[in-house]
């Protein structure tokens, strides 16, 4: 059974390794790692957890007055397709129209294909993508 709740103190261990493990390990960008050891904003990442161990993460923070951007969605490799993403999208989504936003941005990298699928069947459309990498999303709520 997955829980999705509020990141606390005690997951910042387990958060950063499966951070690093996605990004580093898993799609290789070995220059991230010392940026992923980094917890900013802990009131506003939520996290997935399936038996005790944490296997997604999203997080949010201010971008302009009527516009969160998301940050940090993550799920482990073996536990995607189980609907944790979506699962993690729809409690951030509550959160942040809760705080007054309409809009949702994020980043994400060209190599994140399945990542960029999942964005734009959810609803998300691109406003740009910069250098042919990182493609930027919004999406209103």
């Amino acid at each position: 059974m997955c829980i999705i709740r509020k990141f606390q103190k005690k997951d910042k261990e387990q958060v950063i390794k499966l951070w690093i493990d996605i990004c580093v390990n898993e799609y290789g960008f070995k220059t991230w790692e010392n940026e992923l050891k980094e917890i900013n904003g802990t009131e506003n990442i939520i996290i997935a957890e399936v038996n005790g161990i944490i296997v997604g993460t999203i997080g949010y923070q201010h971008y302009n007055d009527e516009t969160a951007e998301i940050k940090r969605v993550y799920v482990s490799q073996n536990c995607r397709g189980l609907g944790i993403a979506n699962k993690l999208l729809s409690s951030i989504i509550e959160i942040v129209k809760k705080k007054g936003y309409t809009k949702l941005y994020l980043e994400t990298w060209e190599q994140f294909a399945s990542a960029r699928k999942f964005y734009e069947k959810n609803g998300f459309v691109i406003r740009d993508i910069q250098d042919e990498l990182i493609y930027r999303y919004i999406k209103e709520i």
